[in-house]
């Protein structure tokens, strides 16, 4: 990275019973006057709630009011969804739960990363063996009371004659749960779309839907749709093309319209979008999304109201690393973040092995973290940080070290001097 020094005062309150302590790091580069309150919630010395045996890693954490929601794993143990908050660790769900409605020994084989908003968990999760397949969308209170809000083989309410099949992403937002399906009916037709619980199970858009802006209706969608206070957004096109859909779509205000697509011209770019990658994050009537353009063009962007803006694209210089940026991590679990206030932080690479997380919180770009800086003593190895990691002026995300430890930490982000 860059010359000269950067220090970022870092206060590490260890929640798990150990001393508050306050040091300062030194990541190499200028002084930096933005100052980071930092609280490790877990580390991979915690033992899973209720057994002997210690996390192995973390994974999107998402973060609401007092709580943070993450996946969890062990190598001799289960995978599951747990939850930090004022008392602890606590399970939300594993791969030892019994599935709701089915026997004591029917347990889940797999749970998705969760999503979290007011206190409930949105998840989906399968069994494909003994006789018994189940996939399904399911939600959960902090307590870990499981509700099966869609299973296979239930009715899609306002498609008389298909049944759900297969389930990808599920969100959670105020309450209401949304998420992405194949349904199927008796004679073997079938179709993709976005459904949500607000106002009773509905269909969002399906391959039925007209597509704004296009000829025809939908014919595929992207394997997910974000959630947020009633409003959808989502991935979707009128070719099957999984890895270039043909546009963002929202029905924030009411009606299904564009968020952009590939007649969008790239702000701050040539030429308009030429491919839109999984998981644009909605809040509120905010979208933000990763896309792609010709001749290597790629970068985050922003949606709000009639304004489209660049976020970071490869044309940014890294803050305190070295060129421009190369890459932004398109999984879920690596961002980009929205908050209620429209600010944006990710996970951004650079060459040389350059990886970091970034916000605009304090305006300018921002770097919060990178890897190869020192966090609790350690080197930081690799960082992730989930799409729903950013809830006011907190950012929840997962750190791993190079000595092969790991930690979920959330950052309180206080203004510059």
């Amino acid at each position: 990275m860059g010359s000269g020094t950067r220090f970022v005062c870092l206060f590490i309150a260890g929640l798990l019973g150990l001393p508050i302590q306050a040091q300062s790091v030194f990541i190499d580069a200028r002084p930096v006057s933005r100052h980071v309150r930092l609280e490790r919630l877990i580390d991979t010395s915690a033992s899973l709630p209720g057994m002997n045996l210690n996390f192995t890693g973390f994974r999107a954490a998402s973060l609401d009011g007092n709580h943070v929601v993450f996946h969890g794993q062990s190598f001799l143990g289960p995978e599951g969804i747990y939850a930090f908050g004022p008392g602890g660790v606590t399970k939300i769900v594993d791969t030892l739960t019994p599935i709701p409605g089915f026997g004591p020994m029917d347990t889940f084989v797999g749970v998705s990363d969760p999503s979290f908003d007011e206190g409930i968990v949105g998840f989906t999760g399968a069994r494909d063996v003994s006789g018994l397949s189940f996939e399904g969308c399911l939600t959960a209170d902090l307590s870990g009371n499981l509700t099966l809000l869609a299973g296979r083989g239930d009715p899609v309410p306002d498609a008389p004659g298909f049944s759900y099949l297969f389930f990808f992403t599920c969100s959670s937002s105020q309450g209401d749960t949304g998420f992405a399906s194949l349904i199927a009916d008796s004679l073997g037709e079938s179709r993709w779309g976005i459904y949500a619980s607000d106002g009773g199970l509905h269909t969002v858009a399906d391959t039925t839907t007209p597509q704004p802006g296009g000829s025809g209706t939908f014919t595929d969608f992207h394997f997910n749709g974000t959630f947020s206070e009633g409003n959808s957004a989502f991935c979707g096109g009128s070719s099957f093309d999984p890895v270039d859909p043909e546009g963002l779509y929202t029905d924030a205000g009411g009606a299904l319209g564009i968020v952009a697509d590939k007649s969008t011209p790239i702000p701050g770019g040539v030429g308009t979008f030429t491919g839109f990658l999984d998981s644009p994050v909605i809040q509120g009537e905010r979208v933000v999304f990763r896309a792609t353009g010709s001749a290597g063009q790629k970068g985050i962007y922003l949606r709000d109201g009639a304004s489209l803006s660049r976020v970071a694209d490869a044309q940014t210089s890294i803050p305190d690393g070295v060129g421009t940026f190369t890459g932004f991590s398109d999984f879920d679990y690596h961002g980009p973040a929205l908050n209620q206030r429209g600010k944006v932080a990710f996970v951004g690479q650079g060459s040389g092995d350059q990886e970091g997380i970034y916000t605009d919180y304090f305006g300018p770009l921002t770097c919060l973290l990178a890897k190869g800086d020192l966090l609790d003593g350690k080197a930081i190895f690799a960082l992730n940080l989930s799409r729903e990691g950013f809830d006011g002026n907190r950012l929840a995300f997962c750190a791993y070290f190079t000595d092969g430890t790991g930690a979920i930490y959330v950052a309180k982000l206080q203004a510059g001097p």
